[in-house]
């Protein structure tokens, strides 16, 4: 990452003037709030050019404070990590930098350093991780703890990736939000796989309600709602009717094109749910229905 450093704008003929007048580039860099690095070049083509009669010399430094003031200026070291470099404590690094600071010489103040010291960190875990690794997990719906944990990453980097990501139109959230729909529909576990069979098995037989919900060891409303989830799966269930009060095709059409509007825009089923005053869970189940199994 390159450190940009804005100078202030120079007004040549008045630094020439300063100069002639006899003050010291030092003095003339401290009063006028300009890198020394910015003004020995102006008066080097001004002695050249004869705007100045004695040609000025740059002002000492050795090239031990030199090279601080670079690792410094990088962004990527602290007054310890240099201090180490050069076995000396954080206090005489800061005191050499502080020397040279008033000297007239450009050195990032404490906050700008820290500033680009975390700019660097981050682009370091951005350049090391596996960028299409992380866009395959968000679109299986994995969740953002597991993906930060899974690749070693901080929640900032991964929103910086996820950011870049949507940008480039390689992942969306209303992708995301379909598989976790999916999943959370059609990756079950054994128990339920076992309730779901069981439901199956009686209902052929004409089994009573009462009599399933015993086998299962559930409340009758327990066992009511399996049997609703079972048909937002599209599962057919023998020996059933229909429940609820279902939206006729007009109203389920601009239901259907209001979420799909929502979820283009970004939003997450909570958001939806608020909007269009629906229990999330009947949206996700809209969702799964119509835009997911068809």
């Amino acid at each position: 990452m390159m450190v940009r450093v804005f100078c202030k704008v120079m007004n040549t003929q008045h630094l020439i003037k300063l100069f002639n007048d006899g003050e010291s580039i030092i003095q003339i860099a401290i009063n006028e709030e300009i890198c020394i690095s910015e003004l020995f070049p102006i008066y080097e083509n001004a002695y050249l050019n004869g705007q100045i009669n004695n040609r000025p010399r740059k002002p000492y430094i050795s090239d031990r404070d030199s090279q601080i003031i670079r690792f410094w200026n990088s962004g990527e070291h602290t007054y310890e990590s240099i201090g180490n470099i050069y076995k000396i404590t954080r206090e005489r690094v800061r005191q050499i930098l502080l020397k040279h600071k008033r000297r007239g010489r450009f050195v990032l103040d404490t906050h700008k350093a820290a500033q680009i010291r975390h700019e660097h960190y981050i682009n370091n875990q951005i350049n090391n991780v596996d960028i299409d690794e992380i866009q395959k997990l968000f679109l299986e719906g994995i969740p953002v703890n597991e993906i930060t944990e899974k690749m070693g990453i901080s929640h900032e980097v991964l929103k910086i990736i996820l950011k870049s990501l949507r940008r480039e139109e390689k992942i969306s959230n209303k992708d995301r939000i379909f598989q976790q729909i999916k999943d959370s529909r059609e990756n079950i576990g054994q128990l339920t796989k076992y309730r779901y069979s069981t439901v199956l098995k009686m209902r052929k037989e004409n089994k009573k309600l009462s009599e399933i919900a015993d086998e299962l060891g559930v409340s009758k409303i327990r066992l009511t709602q399996i049997i609703r989830r079972m048909k937002d799966l599209g599962i057919d269930i023998p020996n059933s009717r229909d429940t609820g009060n279902p939206l006729d095709d007009k109203e389920l059409l601009e239901r259907l094109n209001e979420i799909e509007a929502y979820l283009n825009e970004g939003m997450s089923i909570n958001q939806i749910s608020k909007k269009l005053k629906m229990s999330a869970h009947s949206i996700a189940n809209l969702i799964y229905k119509h835009f997911i199994k068809t």
